[in-house]
Order: C-alpha cells, then sequence, then structure tokens
C-alpha cells in the first residue's frame, strides 16, 4: 500500500540533499568567476578606490615602454590612495550597476568609485551585442549569495536567460544616424564589409560606433542612474569621466556631423550625472588620433601616452587635495 507520508518524507530529504549539493558544488568545486573574486578580495583588503572599466584601462601598444595600466599609473603618481582595478574587456556601465549592487551588500564600502563612460558601449554594435551581455555576472553579482549559488540550474530550467539577446536581435537592431535609422546591425556585421580599409568602410564603422543621437530612456543611462543612487545611498562617492575618443579621425570620415553628434552624446551623459550632484569629467575630445592605438578601424584603447594622460587628468579633477 502507497504511503503518501513516507513518500513526502523521502522526497523532502531528496531536495535537502541536492540543493546541498548544489551549494557545496557552486561554493567549493566550480571555479569561481575571475573578476567577482577579484572583487571579493579587494573588498576584503578594504581598498579605499574600486576603478571600474573596459580594455581602455589594461590595453597597451607594442610601441610603449612602460606597459603599466591606467590604475597602475594613477596609483603612481597619488599613492596615498589603495586603487583597485576592476575592469575587464568589453565591461560597461551595465555590469558597473551590479557591480554597485553586489559591493551596497558588503560589510566594507570603499570611499569611491571611478567609472569611465565609452560613448561607443551605448552603440548597437556593443550594445546589443551578445557576447558582451555577461548575462552569468550580471546575475551573480546582483543575486543575493544563495541564489547566486543556482545560478547554473535556473538557467538549465530556463528561470534566467544565459543569452537575453539572440543573434537574429542582434542583427535586427536598427543602426541609426543621429535619430534617422540607416540599416541594422546585419548590414554593418558583414565580413565583406571591412575586409579592406576603404574610406567608405572606416566611415561606416564610425557611424556604427558612434552616431546615434543617445535618449535618457536608453537602457545604459538608466542603469548610470540607477548606480548613482545606490552609491549615495551607500556614502559612496563617484567619479564619472567620459573616455577619450578618436574625434580627427571621426571627423575626417564621417565629416563635421561626427563631433556634433559624439558632442551631443557626451554632454547628456554629463548632465545626467550632474543631476544626481556627481562630477563629471569629458575627456572625450581631449586626445589627437596620435594617442590612440588602433590600425584603422575606431577603438578607444590608448598608447603609453594617452594612458598617462587619464591617469593625470584623474588624479587633478577628482583625486588631488
Amino acid at each position: 500500500m502507497f504511503n503518501m507520508k513516507k513518500f513526502l518524507y523521502k522526497l523532502i530529504i531528496f531536495i535537502f540533499v541536492c540543493l546541498s549539493l548544489q551549494v557545496i558544488l557552486a561554493q567549493y568545486i566550480l571555479p569561481p568567476i575571475p573578476e567577482i573574486k577579484l572583487l571579493n578580495k579587494y573588498l576584503q583588503e578594504k581598498y579605499q578606490i574600486i576603478y571600474f572599466g573596459d580594455s581602455v584601462l589594461q590595453y597597451t601598444d607594442m610601441s610603449d615602454t612602460d606597459k603599466s595600466g591606467v590604475v597602475k599609473m594613477l596609483s603612481k603618481i597619488n599613492p596615498a590612495y589603495t586603487i583597485a582595478d576592476m575592469s575587464y574587456s568589453a565591461y560597461d556601465v551595465g555590469v558597473y550597476e551590479k557591480m554597485m549592487e553586489y559591493i551596497s551588500r558588503s560589510s566594507y564600502k570603499p570611499e569611491a568609485i571611478i567609472i569611465p563612460i565609452g560613448l561607443r558601449s551605448f552603440s548597437p554594435e556593443w550594445d546589443r551585442r551578445p557576447v558582451y551581455q555577461f548575462e552569468k555576472q550580471k546575475f551573480i553579482l546582483g543575486a543575493s549569495p544563495l541564489l547566486a549559488d543556482f545560478y547554473r540550474p535556473l538557467a538549465i530550467f530556463g528561470v534566467i536567460k544565459e543569452n537575453p539577446i539572440s543573434d537574429k536581435q542582434f542583427f535586427d537592431t536598427p543602426v541609426y544616424y543621429g535619430k534617422t535609422q540607416i540599416g541594422t546591425a546585419l548590414y554593418f556585421e558583414n565580413d565583406e564589409m571591412f575586409a579592406s580599409t576603404s574610406p567608405e568602410n572606416i566611415r561606416n564603422k564610425y557611424v556604427y560606433s558612434y552616431m546615434e543621437s543617445l535618449s535618457p530612456d536608453h537602457r545604459k543611462i538608466k542603469s548610470l542612474t540607477n548606480l548613482l543612487d545606490s552609491a549615495k545611498k551607500q556614502g559612496i562617492r563617484v567619479y564619472v569621466y567620459i573616455t577619450p575618443l578618436d574625434y580627427e579621425g571621426g571627423k575626417e570620415f564621417v565629416g563635421p556631423d561626427f563631433t556634433i553628434q559624439t558632442k551631443a552624446n557626451a554632454d547628456l551623459i554629463c548632465s545626467v550625472v550632474q543631476e544626481k550632484n556627481v562630477p563629471c569629467l569629458n575627456l572625450a575630445f581631449s586626445l589627437g588620433t596620435e594617442y590612440f592605438s588602433h590600425p584603422a578601424y575606431p577603438s578607444e584603447h590608448l598608447k603609453q601616452a594617452g594612458r598617462e594622460f587619464i591617469a593625470l587628468k584623474v588624479n587633478e579633477f577628482f583625486l588631488k587635495k
């Protein structure tokens, strides 16, 4: 005869064992995400300043005699502070928002956070690219520790999406010149378009990367405001700056519209930041083409002199007492 009470008792034990094994697996067996492990280290060691960033902070050019990243250069200029480098390729304000949530749950709060913002990170090329969504990192940073241990089962059963933007959705993303749609990402992601560095191809890359007119409703603008609000609640100072871009190359290949549009976008971001009573340093148009490390197509990667410039400006504007 079937004993329902006995069955339920065994079922509860089975579920408890499975949940316990998942916690053990997540915490002690599976390798942690290196960047989150590093953030934990910085918080445990009570670093005074956390410096968020993407590959711009660490990238070096073959011609550099000093291969130091921006954070290391800043630490040399101002050794009075312990400054943590929390940069990773293609990270942006969407990830920084979740890092701030994670820090807010920590028993230790840093004195300040430095946030560089690249204008290209708002473009469909970056914002909508599936591999740049970092959904696992965002979930673990934003969830409670216990819930974070169940990321893999939740992803397997479709409770959370590992890839919130499919390739099709990415390729269907509208691309704008100002406020006028000029195509979709599929056209600009065509390998043949960038097989040669013709003036037309370079122009298309600048347009794809920078020429959309930003709106306060952009999801990364909302992430930025959420981050600033969270930091204020925790009593953490925030310093924001706009990363330098190769505006001279943009003017050469796109024309005067390039400066007009990128300035408008930078001004919008800084206005949002300043409305929260947070300082915003606009370095977008501070460096000429010779400071950038890219063969033809635009990026914000800098040579040694460019990284030194950022370190000096960040110290002068934000940290110098």
